[in-house]
């Protein structure tokens, strides 16, 4: 979930762009509402070994918030 996000901002797995945060629109007046994003990637972005790493970056006009981020994905047998 995202709150106070005011630009799009670009999401990576293990270094690999897989969609952006989508900021909205200033004059709602949710200032303080949460917002569910979903973004999805294919299963082989996931690294088999090892730990996977989102990558969010930073926003140059304000701060933002992100909680309970969930990660679903078919593993093969």
């Amino acid at each position: 979930m995202v709150r106070n996000l005011r630009e799009t901002l670009p999401v990576k797995i293990n270094g690999k762009h897989i969609g952006d945060l989508t900021a909205y629109d200033p004059s709602w007046d949710f200032q303080d509402a949460w917002f569910t994003q979903i973004l999805t990637f294919p299963g082989s972005y996931l690294k088999v070994q090892g730990n996977n790493e989102l990558e969010l970056e930073s926003s140059t006009t304000d701060n933002y918030f992100v909680k309970n981020v969930q990660c679903f994905f078919h593993q093969n047998a």
